[in-house]
């Protein structure tokens, strides 16, 4: 298993939360305004964050549905996509809500917002997504929160001044056990707060590099 460490900065706060019927860890992921990250101790214990050989085969249990590029697109403004109302701001044609889930099956730049009872599926063959959590509050007890499938890199970003919480609420495992699930390399950055809990074992899995 590739080594996890805990970075430490002075002003941000990622805590990856671990819940389950054994134990329970935290562990504090922070970086500063100027990406220079710094090593150190934490009050907080053990990491919670998994690579490689835990979570390492996840089965599919969802359809990705063919999506075509909008003509009405305009790449110079931002994608905007309203969690609780379920709108999209400047859709390209790659985003869709369909059976509660949110699909994002194409590269680029995502700023989503709002309170979301259901779960997120970006895919893109080989492809970099940027999602931006601009205040979202995202939660499942039925699937993991969010699923990066098929990616070449996945990052998350907190965007500054807001709080954003993911929440794995399952009771049992099935697909993807972690809160946020990557097959690709994962990235988190920003200067705003995200809150990651999972009852399950892992807060946070990526197959490649976190």
């Amino acid at each position: 298993m590739k080594k996890i460490n805990i970075i430490l900065a002075m002003l941000v706060v990622l805590a990856i939360t671990s819940c389950g019927k054994d134990s329970s860890s935290v562990s504090n992921i922070i970086n500063d305004s100027s990406n220079n990250y710094f090593e150190g101790s934490s009050s907080l214990a053990t990491s919670s964050t998994s690579s490689s050989d835990d979570n390492e085969v996840a089965s599919v249990d969802f359809n990705l549905p063919t999506l075509f590029e909008s003509a009405d697109y305009n790449s110079d403004e931002e994608i905007l996509i309203d969690l609780a109302n379920q709108t999209i701001t400047n859709n390209n044609g790659f985003v869709v809500f369909e059976d509660n889930i949110l699909y994002i099956l194409s590269g680029g730049s995502y700023t989503l917002s709002g309170d979301y009872e259901g779960r997120i599926i970006i895919s893109g063959e080989d492809e970099e997504v940027e999602v931006i959590l601009d205040g979202v509050s995202i939660s499942s007890d039925e699937y993991a929160p969010i699923v990066g499938y098929n990616l070449g890199n996945l990052k998350i970003t907190a965007k500054k001044g807001s709080e954003n919480i993911i929440k794995d609420l399952r009771e049992e495992e099935g697909s993807f056990n972690s809160a946020i699930y990557a097959d690709c390399d994962l990235d988190f950055k920003g200067t705003g707060i995200l809150k990651i809990s999972s009852t399950l074992k892992n807060g946070v899995h990526t197959k490649d590099d976190l």
